[in-house]
């Protein structure tokens, strides 16, 4: 099985899959794709096979060409699944073909959905006022953040300073991709 993981910044969770390659026995390759030079790319470009679709204006025009060369680059290399750990909305041809009804696009996301759902999930939570937070992983579809939730980590809060906070959450982010991408192989 070939996974791919579009990223757009410094990937710590692609990072963490790939020191654990070895837990992920049937999951043959794994590709990183990003519309951007960023550093995950700049850290794994030479480790994994990776691709910049260099995407220099936020024109739609220009997502539609990024998601089909990138899906046309998934197809080439034979990709199963596509994992987001970006802050990119897809509405074109990468959603149409691995998200939505195809389920095989996921994304986890830093909130226990269906709450908090978009960008700033974590600072968010961290000033909500509940007493647990946590991620969910869910299936990618044109609502944003509103795919079905197929896992998700929960965790007490403490008194804690909002680094430790973050730390605490990417921990648990980052074991529970683990885990669902150990499940689906």
């Amino acid at each position: 099985m070939n996974i791919a993981f579009l990223s757009t910044g410094e990937g710590s969770f692609l990072k963490f899959i790939y020191l654990n390659l070895s837990l992920l026995d049937r999951v043959d390759k794994v590709f990183l794709f990003t519309d951007r030079v960023c550093g995950v790319y700049n850290d794994l470009h030479n480790k994994i096979e990776s691709k910049i679709f260099l995407n220099n204006s936020r024109l739609e025009k220009n997502d539609m060409e990024f998601e089909k060369s990138a899906c046309q680059w998934l197809f080439d290399n034979e990709v199963h699944y596509v994992f987001l750990s970006c802050n990119k909305i897809l509405k074109y041809e990468l959603l149409n073909n691995y998200g939505e009804d195809n389920n095989r696009m996921f994304n986890c996301h830093p909130s226990l959905l269906p709450r908090l759902k978009g960008m700033n999930a974590v600072h968010r939570s961290f000033f909500d006022g509940e007493k647990y937070y946590g991620a969910s992983i869910h299936r990618v579809t044109r609502e944003v953040d509103g795919g079905e939730v197929l896992g998700s980590c929960v965790i007490a809060k403490r008194d804690q300073k909002f680094e430790e906070y973050k730390h605490r959450l990417f921990v648990n982010q980052a074991v529970l991709f683990l885990d669902f991408i150990y499940k689906i192989s």
